[in-house]
């Protein structure tokens, strides 16, 4: 799906040293942000990760399964998600698929129970959701339509916000109905509930999900330390440890949607190089853990805050059994010998 400039330029802003639109919560608690696993977040922002998820759910778990979306922020790419699966979640009495929005934020998971939002009226990823007029896609007509079908504006606009760096658009305010998402979405925060470090101790007795979801936030994991190639042990360690928690905690067949971050997949040393790149040691982690790419996930990742047009990086994973992963021959293109 070719999306616009304005899905794909700026739709991860790396740094979380503030909640640019949420200035009052940043005001009165400056702590909010280094809590919360990213700052601004859009709605449908890097859909097509999505779209493939939806068909691995109507593939793999045709009866039903649990999605865990963490990092969720204040809850739009929750909503998203519960918006691009609406059309195979027809549901009886229960819905097939429900949602949970994990957020060590207690303050950004209040903000997503109350269901207010702000769209940019220009630039920002979903600002093609201020207007309710067809776009020249048919995908982003079918998100417009769902969006509006689901969030009604509050009359609210605010004038010649800076989006971005020197950027002005107007904020329109909208609101979530709650009741259309009863039963699929739901929030919980904290830093143990919404910590994907604890995910094996709050899962641990509960149903095995088919989804996990943690996008273009796997730097907080590595205490911000993923600029530099290659990480530590002790880095690689605290990396494995996670992704192994996530693996025993996904069901058979499950997937984890990990974004097109650059910084996160430590493509410093591949900047230059051509094709699909999954031979960093992000990479190789997740292999030895069991985790092998979907291939048609590949996307063009965000580098410096731009999309990088000259490779690619596999944005979603599947779990395995150790019997069926096969390592591929990954090489040390800076050191000039195998890595594995």
């Amino acid at each position: 799906m070719n999306l616009s400039i304005y899905h794909n330029y700026n739709t991860q802003k790396p740094s979380f040293s503030s909640l640019s639109k949420y200035s009052p919560i940043n005001k009165e608690d400056k702590t909010t942000a280094t809590k919360s696993y990213c700052n601004d977040t859009y709605f449908f922002r890097q859909p097509n990760q999505f779209e493939i998820m939806r068909t691995h759910l109507k593939n793999n778990f045709p009866n039903g399964t649990h999605i865990l979306d963490y990092g969720c922020s204040d809850g739009e790419e929750t909503y998203s998600i519960a918006m691009v699966i609406e059309d195979i979640n027809k549901k009886e009495k229960t819905p097939l698929y429900t949602i949970t929005g994990h957020d060590p934020s207690t303050e950004i998971i209040e903000m997503a129970n109350k269901g207010k939002y702000k769209v940019d009226s220009w630039f920002t990823p979903d600002s093609f959701l201020s207007k309710n007029e067809p776009t020249d896609s048919i995908q982003l007509n079918s998100y417009q339509e769902s969006f509006h079908k689901h969030f009604k504006p509050t009359g609210e606009v605010e004038k010649d916000v800076e989006v971005y760096n020197n950027i002005f658009a107007n904020q329109i305010s909208y609101k979530v109905n709650k009741e259309d998402f009863n039963g699929v979405v739901d929030f919980v925060g904290g830093p143990i509930e919404g910590n994907i470090d604890q995910i094996d101790k709050i899962y641990e007795n509960k149903a095995k999900p088919g989804v996990i979801v943690f996008r273009n936030a796997w730097y907080h994991i590595l205490e911000n330390k993923t600029n530099s190639s290659p990480l530590g042990k002790e880095e690689i360690k605290n990396l494995k440890t996670v992704l192994k928690k996530i693996n025993n905690t996904l069901d058979d067949n499950g997937i984890l949607i990990v974004g097109a971050l650059g910084r996160d997949h430590l493509l410093k040393e591949f900047k230059e190089r051509e094709g699909i790149i999954d031979q960093s040691p992000f990479h190789k982690a997740l292999y030895e853990c069991n985790f092998v790419p979907l291939k048609n996930s590949a996307e063009h990742p965000i580098i410096d805050g731009r999309i990088s047009d000259n490779i690619k990086v596999y944005t979603i994973w599947k779990k395995v059994s150790p019997k069926k992963n096969k390592l591929p021959k990954i090489f040390d293109f800076l050191n000039k010998k195998p890595l594995l």
